[in-house]
């Protein structure tokens, strides 16, 4: 059998056999494997939804957040289910004490702003604005929280600012986004 790395990359190109398919519902489901994070990349990659229900399990993942994030991911991000797990996502934007390096909440903002483009929740945009507002938070995370809400106001990733390097909140911001989210939330705290 090959390498969880190995499979991966045959999993990223549509080339896994069946047996590699049914060894990846094994390995998923004792979850023993050193390479849980390959694993559950390769099952998102390779579209196996038949184990949606293996991969619900690392949603709440203390031992490894890296493996919360990965699943985030590969439900919300690779198969478009943000809709379904809509409830953890906030859980997890909101912070749970295990994030320690706050992986799955930068992961859970990154796919909440699609999320937005169609399902314009004031009380996760609010949410999202405390975040981005709140400068005790990290530069990575306020920066992921304005993207969010950048996607979230029709902006294309190569309109906002680049994850791999600092935001300057000073020079970086569109205060168009920031207007337009807090009209959303000032508009539903004040209705009736």
């Amino acid at each position: 059998m090959n390498t969880p790395k190995e499979i991966l990359e045959k999993a990223k190109w549509g080339k896994l056999s069946n047996d590699e398919v049914n060894w990846l519902g094994t390995a998923i489901s004792t979850s023993n494997d050193i390479d849980l994070y390959t694993l559950i990349h390769a099952i998102g990659k390779a579209e196996l939804k038949q184990y949606k229900g293996e991969l619900e399990s690392f949603l709440d993942y203390p031992n490894d957040p890296l493996i919360s994030a990965i699943t985030v991911r590969v439900l919300c991000g690779f198969w478009g289910l943000t809709d379904q797990y809509i409830d953890t996502i906030v859980k997890l934007l909101k912070g749970v004490d295990w994030d320690e390096d706050e992986d799955v909440k930068l992961e859970a903002l990154s796919i909440i702003g699609n999320y937005l483009i169609k399902n314009r929740s004031p009380k996760i945009i609010k949410l999202i604005l405390e975040i981005f507002e709140n400068e005790e938070n990290f530069n990575a995370v306020r920066s992921a929280a304005y993207c969010s809400l950048g996607r979230a106001f029709g902006k294309s990733w190569d309109e906002l600012p680049a994850a791999s390097k600092p935001m300057n909140f000073d020079t970086d911001v569109d205060s168009s986004i920031i207007e337009q989210a807090k009209g959303i939330v000032s508009s539903a705290e004040s209705a009736p």
